[in-house]
């Protein structure tokens, strides 16, 4: 079976999502209570008595949402659809993502990459839609800490390596830069591409870095992002830079898959 599928069967099967009491499943999987922390329930899922996954789970029936952990990050929702393989599409604070979703037991699973995870921790809100199924939306409070959470608990119940402390963001290592609308985004070979919620880009040239800022430019056209005052400045030609957006989010450079 793989990932995807068999966190979606140990969900519906352990009745997390209307808060049941963890009980041994049909199947031989049980869910033990590990912890809670700001808003969402922490499950360790055993198979056989091994650990298999950890679940953090907030909301209850059509609004259950899952983060969920085997080594790598998953998000499980509630789906009427029908199928096995079916196309989803994520939004974050608005920006939206093509998916793929893996259907069983009633539930939808969603294996997230790097950009998607980064969103997740520093967004303020996550929209869902498998197939051409209803579009639901998800307050991201807590998140980052659900992750944590979930991965200390399957390093813990597996012996897996523990996460490592996110880095802190400075101008040396800033991969992206969130807005309010959008956000700035490093490519895999360097360039920057610039996003917002109504689906438009924009490409710029990385020029330079400092401890405290990466600039780009497009033609006479300059962004300085800088991790110090928090500020998306922009300037034309010679001109002074002036602020144009507050950063309301930071990360590294996070996925070479983000083409």
């Amino acid at each position: 079976m793989t990932r995807p599928a068999r966190f979606a069967l140990a969900l519906a099967l352990s009745g997390l999502a209307q808060g049941a009491t963890a009980q041994v499943t049909t199947d031989g999987q049980s869910a033990t209570p590990y912890d809670d922390v700001r808003g969402w329930s922490v499950f360790a899922i055993a198979s056989g008595g091994t650990v298999v996954s950890c679940q953090a789970v907030t909301g209850s029936g059509a609004d259950t949402l899952v983060l969920a952990d085997d080594g790598g990050l998953s998000l499980i929702v509630p789906s009427t659809q029908t199928g096995e393989n079916v196309d989803a599409t994520l939004w974050i604070d608005g920006l939206s993502s093509p998916q793929q979703a893996t259907l069983s037991g009633g539930y939808a699973t969603v294996a997230v990459n790097a950009v998607a995870q980064s969103g997740l921790e520093k967004g303020r809100e996550m929209a869902l839609q498998i197939s051409d199924g209803k579009k639901r939306s998800y307050a991201l409070a807590g998140t980052t800490a659900a992750i944590l959470k979930a991965q200390a608990c399957y390093a813990e119940k597996t012996g897996a390596p523990a996460p490592e402390a996110p880095p802190a963001i400075t101008g040396e290592n800033v991969g992206m830069a969130y807005f309010d609308g959008g956000r700035f985004r490093q490519r895999v070979d360097g360039s920057w591409i610039e996003e917002d919620v109504g689906g438009a880009t924009r490409e710029f040239q990385e020029s330079a870095r400092t401890a405290d800022s990466v600039t780009l430019t497009d033609g006479d056209t300059r962004i300085r992002i800088d991790t110090t005052s928090m500020q998306i400045l922009q300037a034309r030609g010679n001109g002074a830079f002036a602020e144009i957006h507050a950063i309301t989010g930071l990360d590294t450079y996070v996925s070479p898959r983000a083409g």
